[in-house]
């Protein structure tokens, strides 16, 4: 250890980074303390000073700090880097008694979280000590900014023979202690990612890939919290807890504890002044963000006794949801509100249903963020279904990958699960086609392994797939796409290229016939394989912006009610063409404008499959109902549709949608004016025939 004393002063240089002045010998700031003076938070009660301590210092050199800082007035908040603890210790008892100013440093190891937290000594007894001129060392604290709950979370504790109370920068960690490995990369984790609140202490129980976390090591330290620190706990669930069948973990800590309890939506991440939730999936990854921010859950009055519904504290609002009508709800459209739930976003009309409070009380899952479509009037289900799916289309990333459509129904029933049976589309009152419960039990929405669209992970599993599913076909289709990847080299981007080529070729051949059938009933399987790869190679292909058009056949009654849903969402593969075909049949034109739309020219078969003139839209695109007329005196109906990008509210119409309008109309009169000219192969007729939306 180097000594505090010393002969003629050396020279130290001082720099302002951040909020604190770093004294250094050297020429340059090392980058520890570069860090560290850049991430730790500003002190209103003392000047914070890094000692950057690297190699030997010149003789004198705590002279020189004690002449930097004579100047300041105010005490000093002490790090120092580069050297160990106990130098730290005795340059701020050196200091302090030097200066005549209070002196606060760490004694142990210091935890730097990425809000610019430092957390000392907790594994060793140490912490931020304060050092005053004539008196003995006090304890301060265990975290610097110190929150108001940090005497409550400083010390490392067990609770049994495999369980611990360990403190986190962000608060405390109750875990199962038997995987060390594993608790070490969770450690680090929690440590970068759980922002320190000043006004909560948010207690982590359990670490994914370790045993069930036993609710006895909670109530032990539960019993050792002042009523203050129990009044600042906010229990998370992180791994896994030892809870009996169908409880909530809330519930039953509510239960053992005798007290009410209050449970975070999801795990904090962020900084503290912007925090956001995420649930925690089995395998400890980052689940939907949630809006439920803190639940109370009171104890049953007798064991056995039913449990009261848990009572929302806080919860973030997205502006997306429009403005609020009460408390939890808020005006998404003219006639339907979203109402904020444990589980997820409720879609329902303003008058609440009786079924509200099994809808609220409804746990959230982890892994699925749940869109809940009001059923209470049977009528409503198709527009409710509508705004749900715009509704998905307008969150964050993670959150609409993970959103699935649940009637209220089955939600308010427990029902997780597709019961049997099938939707009967025959409504008996006119309409041939009308969403039921049934038809919504499954969710519409499909789940993010059933998907036709590629996926953060790769293809690399999908491409593989699709070699060995279609052996000789994929080659004698790959020599043919090869040489016309070198004519056309814009397309080749990329290795795989060819593959995702051949996975088009072969989709709009008859190996693709029933592609669009498994997506659109949600189901998962190899046909989500091979969209994948599809809707890959479609993406290279040359865009089209314009009108495109196909066929359907419609009654009066069907187009009324495709006008009340407002929008139309495809869960396949939507095929139009750029020009009215000769050969489909149908009594209405659907004329669509697109954005997105690829023109597949390149890589049509060369037999009946194909359709000159085919352009194709991905799977999950929405079209606005623009205008809908019933065919009659000889004519044919007409249905105007507008391609939505996926940032855009289904709410008011824009001017958008009357440029687009006006083209479609101006496009279908030029249409019938010149006659239908595009043919269509016999067998890829079925294909221009499918309204985007009817499953």
């Amino acid at each position: 250890m180097r000594s505090l004393r010393g002969g003629q002063p050396a020279g130290m240089s001082r720099h302002r980074v951040g909020n604190a002045l770093v004294l250094h010998a050297h020429e340059r700031i090392s980058v520890a303390a570069r860090s560290l003076a850049l991430a730790v938070a500003e002190d209103p009660a003392y000047d914070i000073v890094v000692l950057d301590l690297h190699d030997e210092l010149p003789i004198g050199a705590w002279r020189a700090v004690a002449t930097a800082l004579r100047r300041h007035r105010r005490g000093i908040r002490l790090v120092v880097c580069g050297a160990s603890a106990d130098t730290g210790a005795l340059a701020a008892q050196w200091l302090c008694d030097r200066l005549r100013r209070p002196v606060v440093t760490p004694h142990g190891r210091i935890i730097r979280a990425a809000d610019g937290t430092l957390l000392a000594g907790a594994a060793d007894g140490g912490g931020w000590v304060r050092y005053r001129p004539g008196r003995s060392p006090v304890w301060d604290a265990q975290r610097y900014p110190a929150p108001a709950w940090d005497a409550a979370a400083a010390r490392f504790r067990v609770t049994s023979a495999v369980g611990a109370v360990e403190p986190l920068p962000g608060g405390v960690w109750i875990r199962d202690t038997r995987d060390p490995a594993v608790i070490s990369e969770r450690w680090r984790w929690l440590v970068s990612a759980l922002p320190c609140q000043p006004d909560v202490m948010t207690v982590v129980l359990g670490c994914p890939g370790t045993p069930p976390l036993a609710v006895d090591d909670v109530a032990r330290f539960w019993r050792g919290l002042d009523p203050d620190g129990r009044h600042r706990a906010r229990f998370v669930q992180y791994g896994p807890v030892a809870l009996p069948a169908g409880e909530v973990l809330g519930q039953r800590l509510a239960d053992v504890l005798e007290s009410p309890v209050v449970c975070l939506g999801g795990i904090p991440v962020g900084r503290p002044d912007r925090t956001q939730m995420r649930t925690v999936t089995p395998d400890g990854g980052p689940g939907w963000q949630v809006l439920v921010r803190e639940l109370c859950f009171t104890p049953r009055a007798t064991p056995g006794a039913a449990a009261k519904l848990p009572r929302i504290l806080s919860h973030r609002a997205p502006a997306l949801l429009g403005e609020p009508v009460g408390p939890l709800s808020h005006r998404y459209a003219a006639d339907a509100v979203v109402e904020i739930v444990q589980s997820g976003l409720w879609i329902r009309a303003d008058d609440t249903p009786r079924n509200a409070g099994r809808v609220r009380a409804h746990p959230a899952d982890p892994s699925r963020h749940a869109l809940i479509v009001d059923d209470t009037v049977p009528s409503r289900v198709a527009r409710f279904r509508e705004l749900a799916e715009d509704l998905a289309a307008r969150l964050d990333p993670d959150t609409r990958a993970r959103s699935t459509l649940h009637l209220a129904s089955a939600v308010a029933a427990g029902w997780r699960g597709r019961p049997g049976g099938r939707a009967d589309d025959n409504a008996g009152d006119g309409l041939t086609h009308r969403f039921t419960a049934a038809d919504l039990a499954f969710p519409p929405t499909p789940a993010p392994d059933a998907r036709g669209l590629p996926t953060p992970a790769g293809l690399d599993a999908e491409r593989a797939w699709l070699r060995r599913r279609f052996g000789r076909e994929f080659d004698v289709a790959a020599d043919s796409v090869s040489r016309l990847l070198t004519e056309h080299p814009h397309l080749h981007v990329g290795g795989d290229s060819v593959v995702d080529a051949v996975a088009v070729r072969l989709y709009l051949s008859g190996a693709g016939e029933s592609v669009d059938g498994e997506l659109r009933s949600g189901s998962a399987g190899d046909s989500v394989s091979f969209a994948r790869c599809v809707a890959a190679g479609v993406a290279r292909l040359p865009s089209y912006r314009g009108a495109a058009c196909l066929s359907a056949t419609l009654s009066a009654a069907e187009l009324r009610e495709i006008a009340a849903r407002e929008t139309l969402t495809d869960r396949g593969f939507t095929h139009a063409l750029t020009e009215p075909p000769m050969n489909v049949p149908g009594n209405v034109d659907v004329l669509l404008w697109s954005m997105t739309a690829r023109r597949t020219r390149l890589l049509e078969p060369a037999d009946e499959q194909r359709a000159a003139g085919r352009v194709l839209f991905l799977p999950g695109t929405r079209f606005r109902v623009l205008e809908t007329t019933p065919a009659g005196d000889g004519r044919p109906g007409r249905l105007l549709l507008r391609e939505l990008s996926a940032e855009e509210p289904v709410r008011e119409r824009g001017p958008f949608d009357d440029l687009a309008l006006t083209s479609l109309i101006r496009c279908h009169e030029r249409w019938a004016a010149t006659g239908r000219r595009a043919r269509v192969g016999s067998a890829a007729v079925p294909r221009f025939a499918h309204l985007p939306g009817l499953v």
